[in-house]
């Protein structure tokens, strides 16, 4: 017989062991609560003003049961048509604040966020990851990706997106009735929840070239799937009118450079670990390649390259390709002979995890955030920030006439909305494929105050502004003569000046 490579191997747990004993999995879930509720705080969470309009289209969607077919929000494109292709998000969104406010959005974010954590670790050990080089890699994927953990509908995205691939890695040689089933209902979920669905058919095609060249029973299957998952895209409010939204929206490069989340990633100061990702993700995929994973390195090149493009696929990068390329690594790092022994100690741990669950932890975790959650303490927690949204100000605000057409940033639209059920119209939110390219262009050079702003800024009859201090926009509407009627450390609100008298006119002798 021969003796085991660890010592750990051949140890058997009881059932007791198994489910008080967290596996990787639950302890990355676990890491992720800590950060996002006791380190960032739920505050931390609604750090977007998107979340704000989201939160109450859902709860308009709720309270009416139909969908806003025009802009119910702003005074500068009043009533014209508006495509709420996340409704199904802003319903999640909506039901949970009416459920206990903010802190119940903010626990619904750090749960989805959570359970991607889980997945992830679940499906890089179940490709054959090692679990030290998977927990290092689970590191480097929540410390970058943490930028984008806002209560914003793409973070149920990321459970759809590694779910996908999951599904990709286990196509079977024939259709199975029960499975095409499945993927037709999670794909017309995906598809009202967030607008990166088609992101799985990229993902699809990888693999699609994979199987052909090794057998094409499987490539088939692969496309037959795919045209059933794409025929559940068209079961969304608007059909085929969302796919032409998409594709003109996200092809619309004057649009999207105007957008930070859609510029590429800044390199400077924290670059170094941006920088580390692309590296980790482009030798994975190298390694991939030698290995003969070809679809794996394709899917991480995919968002590596789709990352370089956007600051926005970072958190994708990180949830994606570092899973598909975990394995990889994992053989190189224990080809590598001074560290045989370091992979005889993963393999003796990787027993022992994989007969350990962990429900009974994070059960009691889940209970435990929802009780907190549900405090008074927790409510008055989760808000947001005051150091970034107008909340003291928007009292003054609260004042003004109803009618009142108050220029403000992207930045604070989306809070206003919320402080005001959508009551108060705006002048612009982070609805940007909503407002367009020439709207959102002169927006920016009217907030860069360059050569032509005023006329952009006289077309919309402004009666108030509402600024941070040091804007530069504030600087000149004061010395223009609007009067600051509010000020504190987050922004400034102003009045209009009176409009001067007529001159006399003089009688004719």
């Amino acid at each position: 017989m021969t003796a085991p490579a660890s010592p750990a191997e051949g140890l058997r747990l009881n059932w007791w062991q198994r489910t008080l004993m967290p596996n990787l999995p639950v302890i990355a879930a676990l890491a992720v609560l800590y950060l996002a509720v006791v380190v960032m705080g739920p505050e931390g969470l609604l750090n977007d003003s998107d979340t704000g309009w989201h939160i109450v289209t859902g709860e308009r969607i709720l309270d009416t049961g139909e969908l806003p077919g025009t802009d119910p929000y702003s005074f500068s494109k009043p009533g014209e048509p508006w495509f709420a292709w996340e409704w199904l998000a802003d319903v999640i969104l909506g039901a949970a604040h009416k459920w206990i406010g903010l802190a119940g959005v903010a626990l619904l974010a750090s749960v989805a966020i959570a359970g991607t954590a889980w997945m992830w670790c679940s499906f890089a050990l179940w490709l054959g990851g090692s679990p030290f080089v998977v927990a290092a890699l689970m590191a480097v994927a929540i410390s970058l990706s943490t930028v984008h953990w806002h209560a914003r509908p793409h973070v149920f995205s990321w459970l759809f997106l590694i779910g996908w691939l999951w599904l990709a890695e286990k196509t079977p040689a024939r259709l199975r009735p029960a499975r095409l089933a499945g993927l037709f209902l999670m794909m017309a979920v995906w598809t009202n929840l967030h607008g990166s669905f088609f992101l799985a058919f990229f993902v699809t095609g990888a693999y699609v070239i994979q199987f052909w060249f090794e057998d094409r029973k499987w490539a088939l299957t692969a496309v037959l799937e795919s045209s059933a998952a794409f025929a559940a895209t068209f079961c969304n409010p608007y059909g085929w009118l969302l796919h032409v939204h998409l594709v003109r929206y996200l092809t619309n490069s004057e649009l999207l450079a105007q957008i930070s989340e859609f510029q590429s990633p800044d390199f400077h100061g924290a670059g170094i670990y941006f920088l580390l990702l692309f590296l980790l993700a482009v030798s994975g995929a190298a390694l991939s390649f030698v290995n003969g994973r070809y679809a794996r390195a394709l899917v991480a090149l995919m968002f590596a390259a789709i990352a370089l493009r956007s600051a926005r696929g970072i958190p994708v990068v990180a949830f994606v390709a570092l899973p598909l390329v975990a394995d990889s690594l994992s053989g190189a790092l224990g080809s590598i002979k001074k560290l045989q022994g370091l992979s005889s100690e993963a393999a003796g741990f990787q027993w022992i995890e994989r007969q350990c669950n962990g429900i009974a932890v994070i059960l009691s975790a889940l209970l435990v955030l929802l009780g907190w959650f549900s405090t008074a303490g927790a409510r008055d927690a989760a808000q947001f920030p005051a150091k970034r949204f107008p909340v003291d100000a928007s009292r003054e605000v609260a004042k003004l006439d109803s009618a009142a057409r108050i220029f403000a940033p992207d930045q604070y639209g989306g809070y206003l909305i919320y402080r005001f059920g959508g009551a108060r119209k705006v002048f612009f939110d982070g609805r940007s494929d909503y407002y367009g390219t020439r709207f959102v262009k002169d927006y920016v050079d009217l907030m860069a105050l360059k050569p032509g702003w005023r006329k952009h800024f006289a077309r919309y009859g402004f009666t108030h502004s509402l600024l941070p201090e040091n804007h530069p926009v504030r600087e000149a509407l004061e010395c223009a003569g609007w009067r600051r009627i509010y000020a504190d450390k987050t922004a400034v609100l102003l009045a209009r000046p009176p409009a001067p008298p007529p001159a006399p006119v003089c009688p004719m002798p």
